[in-house]
């Protein structure tokens, strides 16, 4: 989902600094959680360490969950981010930068280009990874 929405905001030129995550229970009560970025971004490997805590915080009932939803907000022109990368991390944010956009080049094509998660799922009927057996080391 982050991947699909980071996509959207690189084509259209922009960045983003608040990530709201929202929750809605099977009893269709709902519950939002927002997060900001000290500055803003149109990488999804900025958003992907907050989507943990996020959905930690919005998960407050031991009821079953309907929907899951990802919003992005506080939106910028992409240039407001932009710096020249002098430094080590400015360096790989630019790297990050150029992969995204030739990922993003590649999956508007024929799917040629893929996540892992993507693959698996539709493979295993849509079982999460942690039934495959785990290795047996030393045998």
């Amino acid at each position: 989902m982050a991947d699909t929405l980071m996509s959207r905001v690189r084509e259209d030129g922009k960045s983003i600094r608040t990530v709201t995550l929202r929750l809605r229970y099977n009893d269709m009560d709902e519950v939002m959680r927002a997060t900001s970025l000290d500055e803003p971004t149109d990488l999804q490997h900025d958003v992907y360490p907050l989507l943990p805590a996020m959905l930690k915080r919005a998960w407050e009932r031991r009821v079953s969950v309907r929907l899951i939803g990802l919003r992005f907000t506080k939106v910028y022109e992409a240039g407001f981010c932009n710096v020249l990368p002098l430094e080590q991390t400015d360096m790989k944010r630019e790297r990050l930068h150029t992969l995204s956009l030739i990922v993003d080049d590649l999956r508007r094509g024929q799917y040629s280009i893929m996540r892992g998660h993507d693959l698996w799922l539709p493979q295993h009927q849509h079982e999460p990874r942690q039934t495959l057996p785990k290795p047996q080391w030393g045998h």
